[in-house]
């Protein structure tokens, strides 16, 4: 699987990093089974790592299949703060696509090409 979660040593940020190959399959199967752990809580802050992707073969389609899917999940109770750290070009604009894709609001979603500003943006230390 080319994304991993846990929480950060708080308890109170979510990390989802990023490592590989992915493709649409891929990302949506991913979040499914974050989504799915025991101690996934909607509304927790949340910092998405995609620096150590080395091919991204994601869709519009499969952008779109994303969106949907998290716009679902979290209808009841929507995602606190989300940061993605996106360094690279593709990566970049795939999470910007992604951002226009749930509406997104500026408080609540944001995307930086360095991990520090992401990073205190979800309330974690620089590392």
């Amino acid at each position: 699987m080319p994304l991993t979660a846990a929480l950060d040593p708080t308890g109170t940020v979510r990390i989802i990093t990023y490592v590989g190959e992915i493709d649409d399959d891929s990302l949506v199967r991913g979040f499914e089974a974050v989504w799915s752990q025991p101690w996934y809580v909607p509304g927790m802050a949340e910092l998405n790592d995609l620096s150590g992707l080395t091919e991204v073969n994601v869709t519009t389609a499969g952008m779109r299949a994303l969106a949907y899917a998290a716009m679902d999940y979290h209808r009841e109770e929507p995602e606190g703060k989300v940061a993605i750290y996106a360094p690279a070009v593709v990566t970049f604009g795939m999470a910007r696509m992604y951002e226009a894709l749930v509406d997104a609001e500026p408080e609540r979603y944001r995307v930086f090409r360095e991990p520090g500003p992401a990073r205190a943006w979800v309330g974690l230390p620089p590392e």
